[in-house]
């Protein structure tokens, strides 16, 4: 590769650059091996299809070892014609149609001593009903059969559950369950080494920025990647403007990750379960989430313990501890697959612009830990900065209908939002944000103010505190309002806000109305 050619390829299973999961791959080897049975769950993105190409290589270099990658049905779906076709990879004529025992018999003879089958997109199987069915009950008796010579591995989402309980799979009632997780801080910056070698390392923030987004699902990573290679100066903004151009033109993907877990024609107890940890962040009750799922809909029953399994392998929430304690350690994921919250309907460009800012501040309080960063002191945490909170909203105000002007931020420091609604044409809002009690958040009235132009009828400060001052409302007002020529009432808060002011000043011959929004973002785990 040239040594400027960009390395990212996020949508090919095959990628110059891997971040290798090398102890899921150990227990997998060591498993097929000695002719077991696993399963892998994971996500639309998560990397199902690498590790899968991972695991060939690994598998490949043994003696005696034959190893096929299954990644799509044949033209005649027929488990006869899938059958068919592994024979062929194997060297076993298949004039006639065989069972899976005859393949293996076969395959011995020409100096195969084990056969290793891993198998793509388990839904396709479970989507052709019968097909799954029978097909993996031959493969499932001639594994047991031929004990040690059959190594079989999937990989899935909710269809995996669809072939195990509706179509009953006797492989998966005793194969071995593996999750794919998001990746770690650690593997992106992994993962980002070309951009050192480049003599153009991504900063502390813009890496952050890209985790924020994509909450470490491996195809939105890559993604992030590759657009910023081309981009001369990477920054948070890039980041949320490579994300914006994803949704923009990559909506199918996002669908189908939706569609791959959040089926609710097959079960609801996924989407359930995500909205009881969004509502209880990091202590979930667990008679709150039993009662979530009691009432299943849908023509797959899907338990409490799958519907969270599958929701951690899809990357959006995080599990620590057991599944069975009470409460429940889990909080969602930040990343625009959790984004955005729920739109409001303000009837003024003013009312709405608050309403959406609190349903993503809503959210992002739910999302808190993800927010936060280790500290020059060792067991230290401190919120990500401004330009990254800034990126965030972004993303969530664009989730909620608005157009937010690219070009309105020009580097650190200049937080501002500028950003439209259909509903109010010609209007605009303005938006800054500040991390209490860093720079200079003292002024941010006047910077608010100082956004103002042609057209804009709202402007609102967002302030965010993980340790605010003990009646941090009264003293915002002391620092942040008193003194100006400004007069202000403060206005009914939701619960995940701390204070909200409307503060009104004249300025240039016209009345300026602020709205200030204090947030307290808790550190939580």
């Amino acid at each position: 590769m040239p040594e400027d050619q960009n390395p990212y390829r996020w949508d090919t299973h095959q990628p110059a650059l891997e971040v290798p999961a090398t102890a899921l791959i150990e227990a997998a080897v060591a498993l097929l091996t000695r002719g077991g049975g696993g399963y892998l769950l994971g996500g639309r993105g998560m990397g199902k299809s690498v590790l899968l190409h991972q695991l060939h290589q690994e598998l490949s270099r043994r003696e005696g070892t034959r190893v096929l990658l299954i990644e799509t049905l044949p033209m005649e779906r027929t488990p006869e014609a899938v059958l068919a076709s592994i024979a062929r990879q194997v060297g076993v004529s298949a004039d006639a149609p065989l069972e899976m025992r005859e393949i293996l018999d076969a395959a011995q003879v020409a100096g195969v001593q084990q056969l290793v089958l891993l198998f793509d997109e388990l839904d396709q199987y479970a989507a052709e009903g019968e097909l799954g069915r029978v097909l993996f009950n031959n493969l499932e008796g001639c594994r047991k059969s031929r004990s040690g010579r059959l190594g079989i591995f999937v990989a899935g989402g909710l269809g995996t559950l669809v072939l195990r309980d509706l179509l009953g799979s006797d492989f998966l009632s005793r194969a071995r369950k593996f999750l794919m997780a998001p990746f770690t801080a650690g593997e992106l910056r992994a993962l980002a080494a070309p951009y050192s070698q480049r003599g153009a390392a991504l900063s502390d923030e813009v890496l952050e920025a890209v985790m924020l987004a994509s909450g470490g699902n491996p195809a939105l990573v890559t993604f992030a990647l590759q657009a910023l290679w081309e981009h001369p100066s990477p920054s948070p903004r890039a980041v949320a403007e490579a994300f914006l151009d994803f949704q923009e033109h990559h909506g199918e993907f996002l669908r189908s990750f939706q569609r791959a877990v959040l089926r609710s024609g097959l079960s609801d107890t996924p989407q359930r379960a995500l909205e009881v940890v969004r509502a209880h962040p990091g202590r979930v009750p667990m008679h709150v989430l039993q009662a979530a799922v009691a009432d299943q809909q849908g023509a797959l029953l899907v338990d409490q313990k799958d519907a969270l399994n599958l929701l951690a392998a899809a990357g959006l929430i995080r599990i620590k501890g057991s599944l069975q304690s009470d409460p429940l350690c889990a909080w969602p994921v930040a990343s625009i697959l959790n984004l955005p919250g729920e739109a409001s309907q303000g009837e003024t460009l003013r009312a709405r612009l608050v309403g959406d800012l609190q349903s993503i501040l809503g959210r992002i309080h739910a999302l808190a830990p993800d927010f936060f960063r280790p500290g020059r002191q060792r067991g230290e945490k401190q919120l990500v900065p401004e330009a990254s909170f800034s990126a965030f909203l972004v993303l969530g105000l664009e989730g909620l209908g608005w157009q937010v002007e690219r070009e309105a931020i020009h580097g650190a420091g200049r937080t501002d939002l500028k950003a439209r609604h259909p509903v109010f044409p010609g209007a605009v809002a303005v938006v800054e944000v500040k991390i209490w009690p860093r720079n200079d958040y003292a002024a941010i009235h006047e910077q608010v103010v100082g956004y103002w132009s042609a057209g804009v009828e709202a402007g609102a400060a967002v302030v965010i505190a993980d340790k605010p001052p003990k009646g941090w409302p009264g003293v915002y007002e002391q620092v942040c309002l008193q003194g100006r020529a400004v007069s202000w009432t403060r206005q009914p808060v939701v619960s995940s806000l701390t204070g909200h002011f409307e503060a009104i000043g004249q300025a240039g011959g016209a009345e300026r109305r602020v709205d200030h929004l204090l947030f307290h973002l808790p550190r939580g785990d």
